[in-house]
């Protein structure tokens, strides 16, 4: 009963999607929004290089994670338009047992496939479901959403989107969102699970400093929040950075990427250690292919 909860659990934390409010005029917020930040927090010249925002309310889980990652716009553009890229992206994440995608119907979709961090069948975890859709594509502003509907434990309204602008030679400003919609059930949850193994687990955000002056970071919801955003954050930017490598190399390369951007973040974001996490995505990674060979698009290689 107690595996049962925790991977009901790592599904919705996994899963947490996106914010996808409106916005009239997203390439002029995003660029107001890096001025802002830029002039009281120079990213990437702070540990950790990037601002967090969490918030909710009344049943909604949300968050934001602003970072200038050392890629050109048109590369980042280039990787992060098509659906079967997000698959290998989102499947970096430790809880992400499998990924896969379709563009057979007029809206493409990608599915993840969640569970406990340890290794998981796809069969055993749980399937969520998003519809992709690429909301703008120009020369300085570039947005996608996937949205997803139901999940366990009532949850509802998953949201995923990303959002960049170019700021730089060779760099990109990009908003990582996310929000979802719990109820009492998922509330009940996750307070036994801030209760017991997420006990001690942190945030990225200070809140105080305790008495010998150390820094006392966020917890429960929000911290949870903001480690998952990072999470998915860190995936991005190991899937930019072995881009440039042979095909056959990437895969291999780009797990120990993942993880040793975590590593930097080990009070935060440390599960597993580096061979049993390697070990898990290889499996898992085998167990991708074969479901998307049997929708006929499989494009990896193993």
């Amino acid at each position: 009963m107690k595996s049962f909860a925790v991977a009901l659990l790592a599904f919705i934390i996994i899963t947490a999607g996106l914010d996808a409010e409106a916005r009239a005029d997203g390439a002029a917020a995003l660029r107001a929004r890096h001025r802002a930040i830029a002039a009281v927090q120079p990213l990437g010249a702070t540990v950790p290089p990037f601002a967090i925002e969490t918030g909710g309310g009344d049943g909604l889980a949300r968050g934001n994670v602003f970072t200038t990652v050392p890629h050109g716009f048109a590369a980042l553009t280039d990787v992060l338009r098509r659906p079967s890229n997000w698959c290998e992206i989102t499947s970096l994440h430790l809880n992400v047992k499998s990924c896969t995608w379709s563009e057979a119907k007029a809206v493409p979709r990608i599915t993840l496939y969640s569970g406990r961090k340890t290794y998981e069948r796809p069969e055993d975890a749980y399937a969520l479901s998003y519809a992709f859709e690429l909301i703008e594509d120009g020369d300085d502003y570039f947005r996608v959403l996937l949205t997803g509907d139901d999940g366990p434990l009532g949850t509802r309204d998953y949201s995923i989107e990303l959002e960049a602008i170019p700021v730089g030679e060779g760099e990109s400003f990009v908003r990582l969102s996310y929000a979802y919609r719990y109820g009492l059930r998922a509330r009940m949850a996750f307070a036994s699970y801030f209760a017991t193994l997420g006990s001690g687990k942190v945030g990225f955000s200070v809140v105080g400093a305790d008495a010998q002056g150390n820094a006392v970071y966020v917890d429960g919801m929000a911290g949870m929040i903001e480690r998952n955003a990072v999470r998915y954050q860190l995936a991005i930017q190991a899937y930019l950075d072995t881009c440039e490598l042979p095909e056959s190399q990437r895969f291999e390369h780009r797990i120990a990427r993942w993880f040793s951007l975590t590593e930097r973040h080990r009070r935060q974001l440390y599960e597993l250690e580096q061979e049993q996490y390697l070990q898990n995505k290889r499996r898992e990674y085998s167990d991708q292919l074969r479901l998307q060979q049997a929708q006929g698009t499989a494009t990896l290689q193993p």
